[in-house]
Order: structure tokens, then sequence, then C-alpha cells
């Protein structure tokens, strides 16, 4: 398991180590239990609006977060993990974009698997030289929902951002045979921190009630993926730090 065991916020020699090594990191203790629990009652409170309008779903994603409470806003630069985005995206690195996702039940196989370090994507690119770590696409996925072992979640396999060959059956929709995919179990409150290079999916959801995830991407200062800039005008609450954090791409 690539989990950090320093403090919050704090980047050691072992999460530098299993960043490399596996192309993620369990951050535990991010979010407490009361911004879990306003976090929740924000998603769920767009879930039910979507269903609403469109009965019968199972899965449900929004991509405008920030209009749903400034609780979402604030995690911009969340303290305990900027650190982490700092020192492997670089200074003055951006958000680029964000989305919620949920899941209430198993919808049969695996959603979509991606990511790898071939073909190369000069936007989702990571190499580490001389000690340090250059990661473009990074994610912040955070848990609002317990993940045991077994119950789905995030799948990934470890070690593919340097992978030198393509991923043979890419194109398959799973479920995926042992060993092949790798469950990330998470607490509540943990942030998985990953490269986008890294082969990743959703695995089908089997816990108790639903999986709630945020997910927060961002990409050096030089680097866009997105058509839709956020524009930090529309919430005068924003300090100059996450201001920055969503201007445009620039050198």
């Amino acid at each position: 398991m690539s989990t950090s065991t320093s403090r919050p916020g704090i980047v050691s020699d072992l999460d530098r180590y299993l960043f490399d090594l596996n192309g993620y990191l369990v951050v535990p203790g991010v979010l407490d239990a009361a911004l879990v629990a306003r976090l929740t009652e924000l998603i769920e409170g767009d879930c039910a609006a979507q269903e609403r309008a469109q009965p019968g779903l199972l899965d449900f994603r929004n991509n405008a977060l920030f209009d749903l409470g400034p609780e979402l806003r604030a995690l911009i630069d969340h303290e305990p993990v900027f650190s982490y985005l700092e020192e492997w995206l670089g200074t003055g690195f951006r958000l680029d974009h964000l989305y919620s996702m949920v899941m209430r039940g198993d919808t049969g196989g695996a959603t979509h698997i991606h990511g790898g370090g071939t073909p190369h994507h000069h936007s989702r690119g990571y190499s580490c030289r001389n000690g340090r770590i250059y990661s473009c696409e990074t994610a912040v996925s955070y848990a609002l929902t317990d993940v045991g072992p077994g119950e789905g979640g995030m799948g990934v396999v470890p070690g593919s951002h340097k992978a030198n060959f393509p991923l043979p059956w890419a194109s398959d929709p799973g479920p995926y045979p042992p060993g092949r995919v790798t469950q990330v179990p998470v607490t509540a409150g943990s942030a998985v921190i990953f490269t986008e290079s890294l082969t990743h999916c959703s695995l089908p959801w089997r816990g108790k009630g639903s999986r709630r995830n945020l997910f927060y991407k961002y990409t050096p200062r030089n680097i866009q993926l997105t058509k839709r800039q956020l524009d930090a005008s529309l919430w005068p609450e924003l300090n100059e730090r996450q201001r920055g954090l969503l201007e445009p791409a620039h050198s």
C-alpha cells in the first residue's frame, strides 16, 4: 500500500519514494469528520437534484462543484495536500478542473481504464531526475466514504506511470482478472494523490451505501487541459493564493 506515514502536509523521503515507485500516494486524515459531513451534505443535495431530473441514476457527476458551496472552493489550496502539489508540480501550478463522483451501486464492469507512461502525452508526462519528481497533470481524490478491501473504488496498476510499452488489455471493460488491477482502500477524509500518467480506473462499487469522491486536478502553470476557465472573480471570498491557482496557463 502506497500510504504516507508522515504528518499531512509534510512531504517525507518515504512519500517521495512511494509516489515515484507506484504513481500514487494515500494521505490519511486530510479532511476532519465535520468537513466530510458538510461536503457529503452538499454533494448529496446535488445528487438529489440530478435524480429528480433523471430518476433511477446509479452514477452522479458534477463538473461545477464551486457553485455548490464555499467549502468546496476552500479545497483549491487545501493545506494538508498543498506541499505535495507544489513539490511535484512546481511553483505557480494551477487548478485545471474538478468534479465530484458518486456511485450508488454495482454498474457492471469497471469504468474505462486509462493512463500509463506509454504512449507519451506531454500534458500528463511523468519523470524523476536528480532527486526531483516532475509530474504534469496531478490529481487529488478526496474520499468522503470509507472504501474497504474488496469493495471497489479506485483501481490502479502500480508503477504503470513509468511503463515503456502500452497496456495490452486497455480496451478490456473489466472485470479484470486477479492481480491485474490493485484496489486502493481508503478511509473517509483521506486523499489519494496520483499522477494522471498512472493507469487507473473506478472499480464497481460493492460497499454499503454510496461511494463519494471529489477530484481536483492540477497542472503546471504552462499547461491548460480544459477550455472552460474557472473565473476567480465569481467568488470574492477567495484569497490571493487561491485566485492565483485559477489563473489561465502562462509561461
